[in-house]
Parts: C-alpha cells; structure tokens; sequence
C-alpha cells in the first residue's frame, strides 16, 4: 500500500513506482546532457549532409521556377484583352 493514488491514475512516486530522483541527481543529468549536446553542436556537418541539403534546396527552387511556368503558361491560353482598346458602340 505504498503507492497510494493521487487521482491522476497514476501511482505515488516515480516512474513504475520507483521514489522519484534526488533534485541533485536531475541537476547532474541534466549538465551531462547538456555538454555532451554541446560537443555535438560544434561537430563539423558531415560532407554528406551538406550535399543532401544543396541537393533538396536545388529541387526545390527547380519546382518552385516550374510551377511559374505554369502559371504563366495558364496566362498565356487566356484571351489577352488587357492592351486592346475598348470600342464603344455608338
């Protein structure tokens, strides 16, 4: 009877019951992931990586420079009456 419901239908304490961590052991995880995320920032970006990006970023700009083509193209299938004069009935 150790691990009394607190109306969250979960039970006392921590994760499967175990008594939940010291704040100083918290603290000491959270500095170890901390430093070992830091190491990792300053990584240099794999070649790899690096060509995958240019690679989406070149597709991307091809689709988007093909897309006004087809806009454009949508344009040129319309009647064109934006530069005739208007002729008046009279």
């Amino acid at each position: 009877m150790g691990n009394q419901d607190d109306g969250s239908g979960k039970p006392e304490g921590g994760e499967g019951g175990r008594p939940p961590m010291p704040p100083q052991a918290v603290d000491a995880v959270g500095r170890r992931l901390k430093a070992s995320y830091d190491r990792m920032l300053r990584e240099p970006i794999p070649d790899k990586l690096i060509q995958l990006l240019e690679n989406l970023e070149r597709s991307q700009a091809n689709k988007t420079h093909s897309d006004d083509e087809l806009t454009h193209s949508d344009d040129e299938l319309q009647p064109d009456t934006h530069d005739r004069p208007v002729q008046r009935e009279e």
